[in-house]
């Protein structure tokens, strides 16, 4: 779409990243962030784009992320790991959970 000229809405990109989060494409999520250019939709795609880095081990991409965010606003960074943690947090929780249902039934 970029090559032919049209640009996206800041909220398509920013669902289109949303819904590729889940297909493993990096290089897309990283080219649809790049079309943010309004603040707040840049730091809620980054927010999820960090979050996909995160959670499919691209852990050098969510560093440069981070980075790009902190010299974009400092303290951003903290709801983003506050996000992450809360994210993490809750698939660790399910993951107990489940290994202790596991052992309940040997």
């Amino acid at each position: 779409m970029k090559q032919e000229g049209c640009e996206l809405d800041q909220k398509t990109v920013l669902s289109l990243i949303e819904h590729l989060q889940f297909e493993g494409k990096l290089n897309r999520l990283l080219q649809l962030l790049e079309e943010l250019k309004d603040p707040d939709f840049w730091f809620d795609g980054c927010e999820r784009v960090v979050i996909y880095c995160v959670r499919h081990k691209h852990l050098s991409s969510a560093i440069n992320l981070l980075k790009q965010l902190m010299d974009r606003d400092k303290m951003s960074i903290y709801a983003v790991l506050d996000q992450m943690n809360e994210e993490f947090d809750m698939k660790v929780k399910d993951l107990v959970k489940n290994l202790r249902s596991a052992i309940l039934r040997l």
